[in-house]
């Protein structure tokens, strides 16, 4: 089985939202433009028909699937949804197609036939454990369900590279493993992307008796995984609650007790949470914030209108298309971030370091054949910092981002006017 594209990115697109016409062809169009970022993969979020009966905001849901088993009209037809998969693989990136299996829609297409697919409460009536009105959970006990989704998924994976599953935590494992095995025999190289839950929400869960998949478990089934523990803590630094210290050392955990090659999906932004040009109104720390993400070990997500540092959040119930401001684009920054990575591994050691009195961190990468260090601001103001404990020797080196010189004098360097990723060549490699 292939690398799985090991440090690609990925770009998280919605069809509806991410142009006027909010169609295939219209997204097929703009393929060019996604693969020049530096995208590896292409992550569809879901373009099944969703659900009428109680929906949410003017269109409906997305993780609210009426039929898992087709493609909504309004982007088009089915042939056209192939040509896009088409033109995106010509242009070097693969397909990973989004569903939602844990619940259905109120008036899901196997309702009339298949009644006994909804999970029941104690009163016999169908649940949503969200307390959502326009889904209910699906009964994994039910081999039928189990079947019938698996049936679904093997018909899929025939048409693209790969799955990103919502919910990915909240289904059992008796269900992973068999929906594993049985798209193993159509698509063995399929490629899987499993949505994790914030600490909060999986034990509140798993107080209730519900299923709630700790991290280490659902490493098993899917080949990448959102990394919800630390983003959710740097959205507690954000909001003034924690200090900066407080994310960094949970990625210091990570990289303490998980493998070497932990595959974690980290992102900035996701479907449904506020925008970081919201978050941090400062553009000067936000590039701090970008070039860090992309330091970090594991694969990279941008979310559909990131690099125009759209400001409105991008909602599953919104029909809103993104607005692209030409003058805010990152583009480029993305394109010469995405070219470092290239030179990463997720086996190489990793260790970051945090200054909370300037809310600063430095960043260590050991590849085979260098020393990287990444240094980056997150209020965008500036000063002289330590590279730490093992630091590199004195001179005038480039930063890898701009091309500017970078001086290090006793092991400490000048930092804020611009994020700095530095590459040491070791001398014995």
């Amino acid at each position: 089985m292939e690398d799985k594209q090991r440090t690609g990115l990925i770009y998280r697109v919605s069809v509806r939202n991410h142009t006027p016409e909010g169609t295939f062809r219209a997204l097929t169009e703009d393929l060019p433009e996604i693969r020049k970022l530096g995208t590896e993969t292409l992550l569809l979020m879901p373009v099944n028909p969703v659900g009428k009966k109680r929906a949410r905001g003017d269109w409906g849901n997305l993780d609210a699937p009426m039929d898992l088993r087709s493609v909504d009209p309004a982007y088009g037809t089915f042939e056209e949804f192939q040509q896009l998969i088409q033109e995106a693989r010509r242009l070097g990136m693969k397909v990973v197609l989004t569903f939602s299996l844990y619940h259905a829609a109120l008036d899901a297409v196997f309702v009339k036939d298949h009644p006994d697919f909804f999970r029941k409460n104690k009163d016999g009536n169908p649940e949503s454990v969200a307390g959502r009105m326009d889904v209910r959970d699906l009964d994994f006990e039910n081999r039928k369900l189990r079947n019938y989704l698996i049936e679904v998924m093997q018909n899929w994976s025939k048409v693209v590279d790969g799955f990103s599953v919502l919910q990915a935590s909240m289904l059992p494992e008796i269900f992973w493993e068999e929906l594993r095995t049985g798209v193993s025999k159509v698509n063995p190289d399929c490629l899987w992307i499993g949505e994790t839950l914030p600490v909060e929400t999986g034990n509140t869960l798993r107080r209730s008796g519900r299923t709630s998949l700790r991290d280490p478990e659902l490493m098993n089934w899917v080949d990448w995984e959102t990394d919800y523990e630390t983003r959710t803590s740097f959205d507690r630094y954000l909001h003034g609650e924690i200090p900066l210290s407080g994310p960094v050392s949970l990625l210091n955990y990570q990289e303490a007790v998980y493998p070497a090659d932990s595959r974690k999906m980290r992102f900035l932004e996701d479907a449904g949470l506020p925008r970081i040009a919201e978050l941090i109104p400062n553009r000067r720390a936000r590039e701090h914030f970008l070039a860090f993400l992309f330091f970090l070990k594991g694969r990279i997500c941008l979310l559909d209108g990131e690099e125009y540092e759209e400001q409105e959040p991008l909602e599953l119930s919104d029909s809103r298309r993104i607005a692209r401001d030409e003058e805010r684009t990152l583009s480029q920054r993305i394109q010469r971030l995405s070219e470092i990575r290239k030179n990463f591994s997720d086996d190489a050691f990793f260790a970051a370091i945090c200054d909370d009195d300037r809310d600063t961190v430095v960043c260590e990468r050991k590849e085979k054949d260098a020393r990287w260090y990444g240094v980056f601001s997150f209020t965008g103001d500036s000063g002289r910092i330590s590279l730490g404990p093992d630091p590199a020797p004195d001179g005038t080196w480039v930063n890898e981002i701009s091309g500017n010189p970078v001086t290090i004098r006793s092991g400490r360097v000048i930092y804020g006017e611009e994020p700095l990723i530095l590459r040491i060549p070791d001398p014995e490699a």
